[in-house]
């Protein structure tokens, strides 16, 4: 189990990782009737629903991540924070937030002090449930619930400075993102820069996303040299941590690389080399991992389009329309 969660991160290992988790959840041999044994069955669905969500076995995957998210809201909280942001996900990618508000209504509803006892947890529901609204265009509901949470964590005593800076980095970032949607991209930046201030930079790898956002808001405001160096900074991380092929968060900063550079003058060799880092295992890792692919083909063909390289455009957009063929 220990070598397992370690390597939980490389969710794209192999089914050979998969394999061993699901040994691990029908062998009784191990099972007690403590705490731990339950804590530990809940963490393993909860790996072999993430797995199985990044294959692209969406009906598993609720199945399992409902399964620990039912064993473990009021017994382990740090543990369904995890279990709720990746069964969010996986709603989100099946159009479900309607689903997500409702898994999220339950956990209130049977535990109405939550905000009192849990504000760590309420807090993140709240980020989780605000993406929800922002998915369903509710962008000033969505703005409510992430302010909501900040006065929460502002005002709760008892929670440690370490938690209160973290809680407040998604909270933050939450926000920014809301309004970088609504096209007030010098808002977005000044929150992605306060998200960033508090962040400790021994963690680099768990606020990778912020470099992201703070360079796709630079991006967008026509600072290209600027918006290169945050979002150099994020593949840097996401490379020293990855090396069996790009996750699906790296996927979206070589999309979000390529799209800027296309902009630029003398970075047709960055391009093409994002390209190519891109494309390794194109034919795995289920939807999510299609969709950041086929926008990366719509990016990269409009960049051959403006260099005039017609075939290779052609070649890129038709590349593209096999990868939505195979979602259908």
């Amino acid at each position: 189990f220990e070598r397992i969660h370690l390597e939980s991160w490389k969710i794209q290992e192999g089914r050979e990782w998969r394999a061993h988790t699901e040994a691990l959840l029908t062998d009784q041999s191990w099972r007690t009737d403590t705490e731990d044994a339950f804590c530990m069955e809940m963490h393993l669905c909860l790996l072999a629903g993430k797995y199985d969500f990044a294959s692209g076995e969406y009906d598993s995957a609720r199945q399992l991540l409902l399964k620990a998210k039912t064993g473990s809201w009021r017994r382990f909280p740090k543990l369904c924070r995890e279990v709720m942001t990746e069964l969010a996900r996986l709603m989100e990618t099946e159009n479900d937030n309607d689903g997500v508000k409702a898994e999220i209504g339950e956990i209130r509803m049977e535990w109405p002090d939550l905000a009192k006892e849990q504000p760590e947890l309420q807090a993140d529901l709240l980020v989780i449930e605000s993406q929800a609204e922002e998915n369903r265009g509710f962008y000033e509901r969505a703005k409510m619930l992430l302010e909501e949470g900040k006065i929460l964590i502002e005002e709760t005593n008892g929670i440690t400075e370490e938690a209160r800076k973290e809680k407040m980095v998604y909270l933050l970032n939450g926000l920014g993102k809301i309004y970088c949607s609504r096209h007030r991209y010098h808002k977005a930046m000044r929150i992605f820069s306060d998200a960033i201030s508090l962040c400790d930079s021994r963690e680099e790898f768990r606020t990778a996303f912020l470099y992201g956002n703070k360079g796709y808001v630079l991006y967008r405001l026509g600072k290209y040299k600027e918006a290169e160096e945050y979002l150099t900074k994020q593949r840097q991380i996401y490379q020293s941590a990855y090396c069996d092929g790009p996750t699906c968060d790296e996927l979206d900063n070589l999309n979000a690389l390529i799209a800027l550079y296309g902009r630029m003058n003398g970075k047709e060799d960055q391009i093409e080399e994002c390209w190519k880092s891109a494309m390794r295992g194109i034919g795995e890792g289920g939807q999510r991992y299609r969709d950041a692919r086929i926008c990366l083909c719509n990016n990269y063909g409009a960049y051959q389009f403006r260099k005039n390289k017609l075939e290779e455009a052609i070649g890129s957009f038709d590349m593209g329309i096999r990868l939505c063929d195979q979602g259908k």
